[in-house]
């Protein structure tokens, strides 16, 4: 087992947790995938967050074998968070993907977010906050994949990585190590697509544009 807390505060094992000052995250789960946040400033944490996208608290979940059992307790929680989560963030501390949450609002000192057996994995954030939320209703969602692009979770992989375009000659879908050469990225990034079926220029927000960017110039894995 793993186990984290705020660097000042302290561990506590199965016992009720008695906070001094705000409320208590505890996270517990069997999480795969921990280990593959290590490029592109991007960090895999629990947090606490207001009414904004900033993170107001964080703590950085630790790197685990996969499949292991970790527990992440973070204190101090203050009263202007309502919402607690198991997250991705980028170097602005700003939500770029949440994998689970749970809400302030319990009336208890300690607020637990057990969530199982989990991929935390760049590419399970990838395709949860990339792909499901905005991409798979015209591809592979219905009975129809766009320009034979399938971006489902069980085909979106082997649609992409070093995938000739089907639309853009002499072209790759993603090829990893370089954005620029990719379609997928240009297709988001730029106005490539005006003259298209659909526009795709202004589909995804920044945030999730970068991350695109960060995972191809990465490896793509």
């Amino acid at each position: 087992m793993f186990l984290a807390s705020c660097d000042d505060g302290p561990v506590y094992g199965s016992a009720e947790l008695k906070p001094e000052n705000g409320l208590v995250l505890k996270l517990t789960g069997e999480l795969s995938g921990t280990g593959r946040w290590n490029a592109g400033g991007y960090s895999l944490v629990v947090a606490g967050f207001d009414d904004s996208d900033y993170a107001v608290i964080t703590k950085s979940v630790p790197q685990s074998v996969d499949g292991a059992a970790v527990t992440v307790v973070m204190s101090g929680i203050g009263e202007s968070v309502t919402s607690l989560e198991l997250c991705v963030i980028n170097r602005l501390r700003r939500r770029v993907v949440t994998f689970a949450s749970v809400s302030t609002i319990s009336g208890d000192d300690t607020v637990r977010l057990p969530v199982g057996r989990m991929d935390v994995s760049v590419y399970s954030a990838l395709q949860a906050g990339v792909f499901d939320a905005s991409c798979v209703q015209c591809h592979g969602g219905s009975n129809h994949a766009a320009a034979g692009l399938y971006l489902t979770g069980d085909r979106s992989r082997e649609s992409l990585v070093d995938i000739p375009s089907t639309v853009v000659g002499d072209a790759v879908r993603v090829l990893p190590g370089n954005a620029n050469e990719s379609i997928l990225y240009g297709v988001v990034s730029t106005d490539m697509t005006r003259g298209w079926s659909f526009d795709h220029s202004a589909l995804l927000d920044v945030t999730s544009v970068e991350f695109i960017k960060n995972w191809i110039n990465n490896g793509a894995e």
